[in-house]
This record gives C-alpha cells, sequence and structure tokens, in this order.
C-alpha cells in the first residue's frame, strides 16, 4: 500500500445519471434528491461501456488497487446522528455499491463489504504507510529552521493520500514541543461555505481548506481547524496558536485559534487545500514539489529554502514560530 495516486475525479466533474443532478456544481440544489452517478474504474486496454461517462483508467502495470472516496466537512443536518446511513462512520452519505464486472462486462464476483473508514486502514499499517525518507525531511528542517516554522510542499506523502484535487504543505516541529506555543499566522483562502447547507456560489479560491497538527510516525492527527471555524483578525489573516491544554484559556480569550498538541511522536504541522481555483495565485498546488535535497550542506539548505512554500503562496503561506511560554505571553502582550 503505497498511497500513490494515479487517476481522480472531482465531485464536480461527475456527470450525473440520467435524471439525477449534480449537487456540487455551481447553480444546482445541494439538497436534492435525485443525484445519483455511477463510476466506471478500468484497467488500461479494457474498454468501458460505449457512451460511458466518469471511467477513471488504472494502469495496466499495477496489481492491485484501492479506490477511496473524500468526504470533508459533513452539512450540519446530516452529521453523525442525521446520516442517511447508519452509524457515524458514514459522516454523513452512504458508501457507494459496488459491482464487480469482468472485461466482457459479464458479472463477476463482488465481495459483501470492499468499503474501510480510513482510520481502520491506517490504525493497522500504525504509520508504515508514510514513507520513511519523510524522516530526513523532518529532521533537516529542524536543523536548518530551528524554532521557525517553515513549510514545503513535500512529494511523498503516502498516508495523506495527496491527489491532483488535493494539496499538502508540512512543516516540523522539534520534539520537546510539549510545553511549548507554537504560532501561525496567514491569509485563509476564500471557501465554499456549505457546513450550513448553502449551495455553491463558485468564484472561491479554494472549495476547502484545514490545518492540522499531526504526527509523521502514526500518520495520525491530534487537532484540526477546519475553514468555516476560523476566527480571524482583524485585518482579515488568521492566527493560529497550538499549545498545551492549559494555555488553553489564555489563547482563545486572546482572540487566537487554539489547537492541542496532544500525544505526539514526530510531530508535523499540515495544512491542506482542496481543488483550488486555477486562477488563484496562492494555492498549495503552486508550490514545487520537494523530494531528496542534495548531500552537500551549503546545497541542502539553498534547496530547502527555494522550496519554501511562502515564496510561492506568499501571505498564504502560515509562517511563525514556536515559543517557550514565558516567550508566547511576553508575545501576546506585545500584540
Amino acid at each position: 500500500m503505497e498511497g500513490v495516486p494515479v487517476a481522480s475525479l472531482a465531485d464536480s466533474d461527475i456527470t450525473p445519471d440520467p435524471g439525477s443532478i449534480n449537487p456540487y456544481q455551481v447553480g444546482e440544489d445541494r439538497s436534492a434528491d435525485n443525484r445519483s452517478f455511477t463510476v466506471w474504474v478500468v484497467t488500461e486496454g479494457v474498454q468501458a461501456p460505449a457512451g460511458a461517462s466518469n471511467v477513471i483508467v488504472v494502469p495496466a502495470e499495477l496489481e492491485s488497487v484501492g479506490v477511496m472516496t473524500r468526504v470533508y466537512r459533513v452539512d450540519r443536518d446530516f452529521a453523525f446522528e442525521n446520516a442517511p446511513c447508519s452509524g457515524p462512520e458514514t459522516y454523513g452519505g452512504c458508501p457507494p455499491q459496488i459491482e464487480s464486472l469482468k472485461a466482457d462486462l459479464t458479472s463477476g464476483e463482488t465481495p459483501e463489504s470492499l468499503w474501510q473508514h480510513l482510520d481502520e486502514v491506517l490504525g493497522a499499517v500504525s504509520g508504515a504507510v508514510m514513507n520513511s525518507d519523510l524522516a530526513e525531511y523532518w529532521s533537516g528542517t529542524q536543523a536548518l529552521y530551528g524554532d521557525e516554522i517553515v513549510f514545503h510542499r513535500y512529494g511523498r506523502l503516502a498516508s495523506l493520500f495527496p491527489s491532483e484535487f488535493n494539496h499538502y504543505v508540512l512543516a516540523s516541529v522539534k520534539q520537546s514541543y510539549a510545553s511549548k506555543v507554537a504560532v501561525l499566522t496567514f491569509v485563509p483562502p476564500t471557501f465554499e461555505d456549505t457546513y450550513t447547507g448553502r449551495d455553491m456560489e463558485g468564484g472561491k479560491d479554494v472549495r476547502y481548506w484545514s490545518f492540522c497538527v499531526g504526527d509523521w510516525a502514526t500518520s495520525g492527527t491530534t487537532d484540526c481547524l477546519i475553514d468555516d471555524e476560523a476566527v480571524k483578525n482583524p485585518h482579515g489573516t488568521v492566527t493560529i496558536a497550538i499549545g498545551p491544554t492549559y494555555m488553553r484559556p489564555v489563547i482563545e480569550n486572546a482572540g487566537l485559534n487554539y489547537l492541542r498538541w496532544g500525544t505526539l511522536t514526530r510531530p508535523l504541522l499540515i495544512h491542506r487545500h482542496m481543488l483550488a481555483d486555477e486562477s488563484f495565485e496562492g494555492a498549495i498546488g503552486n508550490v514545487p514539489l520537494f523530494l531528496a535535497p542534495p548531500a552537500q550542506d551549503g546545497a541542502r539548505r539553498d534547496c530547502y529554502e527555494d522550496h519554501a512554500a511562502v515564496h510561492f503562496m506568499g501571505e498564504y503561506a502560515p509562517s511563525g514560530r514556536v515559543y517557550r511560554t514565558i516567550e508566547f505571553l511576553r508575545w501576546l502582550r506585545s500584540r
């Protein structure tokens, strides 16, 4: 399980079945019940039925593939107990029904249950799908930047399952984080605010953004800030302060967005953009992928610096530093 994307299909690009509409397209009713669709996943060289839409082609050399469906920020009226399918694991929707067909389109053997929640998958592999060479990035950025927090678009992120529609930038944090406070500020992109059930408006920078505290050793996250929950500063920026739970009242009383550290082995800060508009200059997708840095010290530093997200995202890239608690309180008083 490498987590490398080979093909993707965005919700707004799906052609609905006859008699249905696509509620993710601008101008359509997101509360409509007639929203059925069919997606064909075929191996390269195998023909989907004539006239079929929504065809995903899998490279022939792959022996097995995983098919993922992603749901972020379920509408308030469909969260958990109000979901059309029972159980909180549905996150507001029913998993697609799967039918297995042979190459000649006759019926094949379809297992009773193919779907697993991603939390089950990641829990089973205990972070093994997070590439080991991320350790070099994690330690390398700490050696270069110390308590300064600098984001890069790291190119090997198996357990985050990036795709052409879902992009991430990361920043490492020292392991001595527990009694410290990390402070980051950035300009948030505009987004489709659909949590209360509103229809798609269009003209937004991204469909969705979030900021999470994660752990590359376990592939888990301990806390996240979701776009529609972010508290903005008077001048429109967002400031996030990540710290121990006893600092939460101080941070929130100051009007900042609090996130908790939790228990982390290899702390990692994760910023996500989903379905960024092509015209959005601050999109994470504009940041070049950072892979293996050169071995020479001088060239290595230049490589890290040349790939820093701030050079390509501008004020939309989170930036900041880690403070000792007493330093943070001084910083807070000086604002």
